[in-house]
């Protein structure tokens, strides 16, 4: 069941919160291997978001900077919410609307403007129906 993934990123969330940045990031894989195996679930985006801001806390906590596995993630994260698989629904519209502030937290305010753009054109088609 891919909803198994929420208990998995919740889980690595609190771990986060708590400090144990390896148990958290062994948990997020865990959330993104189900996704990946199921397929066609944009909450992947998500994952992957958690996992930039994971390494985001680890080096901060640390003094030190993980753009690079920031980025990275980051990408992924758009990557998945390119998926041509995915049904572009209200779902999908929330997905790319968290992910959005995520994106601009970091300074990618380019995507952050574009998901969020496709997020207000699914709420808008689905207002008018």
């Amino acid at each position: 069941d891919f909803r198994l993934s929420g208990l998995y990123n919740n889980f690595a969330t609190a771990l986060n919160d708590l400090g144990d940045f390896d148990g958290a990031y062994e948990y997020y894989v865990k959330a993104a291997e189900l996704l990946k195996a199921k397929g066609g679930h944009c909450e992947l985006a998500i994952t992957y978001i958690n996992m930039a801001q994971l390494f985001y806390d680890r080096a901060r906590g640390r003094g030190e900077t993980a753009d690079n596995e920031v980025d990275a993630y980051l990408d992924l994260a758009y990557d998945a919410l390119n998926d041509q698989s995915l049904e572009r629904n209200g779902n999908y519209a929330g997905v790319c609307a968290k992910c959005a502030a995520a994106f601009g937290f970091y300074g990618d305010f380019i995507r952050k403007r574009e998901l969020n753009e496709r997020a207000e054109a699914i709420y808008r088609a689905n207002a008018e129906k």
